[in-house]
């Protein structure tokens, strides 16, 4: 069953560009758990299809998404008039000077390097919606355009719905890194494609 946020519910809405399967479902429940609504796709091509049909509150981005990587889409949401005032968070695993650097001179309004604390990534997604707010860039409607339907690449597995708590993971987590979650799939030797919205 394909799920999609609906375009009355006026949870801020979040759009997660993340080619790691395990960490874009983990940023989605997160973000989900937070009362934010959530897209989240694998790469992206996926994230500016989204772009063109909606505004979000807040895009999520790894540096080296596939694709349109996360610098491209910096640029982009930066150049598109009805996109400007969207904050863009780069979190990536590049953490020299100058990969920072880049993704702020791209128009990113912040830059977290894996591994990512919960307590530091609820803040900054908070204070970037705020500041976006205070601003007065408005929130959680969807703003222009419509919420894209969901391609069926688009999913979100019903095993996860109902069955993930979200308190557990952070009973799990606590104020540890989250990024063990790039090891597991190293090690599995796999990669799904799934993306999800909530």
């Amino acid at each position: 069953m394909l799920q999609s946020p609906t375009l009355d519910d006026h949870r801020p809405l979040i759009l997660i560009a993340e080619g790691d399967d395990d960490f874009r479902e983990l940023l989605a429940l997160l973000v989900h758990s937070w009362e934010f609504r959530a897209v989240a796709v694998a790469d992206g091509r996926e994230a500016a299809a989204v772009l063109d049909r909606t505004r979000p509150d807040l895009l999520i981005t790894e540096l080296a998404v596939r694709g349109v990587n996360g610098l491209e889409l910096c640029r982009l949401i930066r150049a598109e008039h009805r996109l400007r005032t969207v904050p863009a968070l780069i979190i990536s695993v590049h953490s020299s000077p100058d990969d920072i650097e880049a993704g702020y001179r791209a128009g990113a309004d912040g830059y977290l390097v894996k591994p990512v604390s919960v307590h530091e990534l609820q803040g900054t997604l908070r204070d970037l919606i705020e500041d976006r707010h205070e601003a007065g860039g408005g929130l959680g409607t969807g703003d222009e355009g419509t919420l894209p339907s969901m391609p069926s690449s688009m999913v979100m597995p019903s095993q996860l719905r109902g069955s993930v708590d979200p308190a557990a993971v952070f009973a799990h987590l606590g104020n540890s890194a989250i990024d063990w979650m790039a090891e597991g799939r190293r090690r599995s030797g796999g990669r799904r494609e799934r993306n999800l919205a909530w």
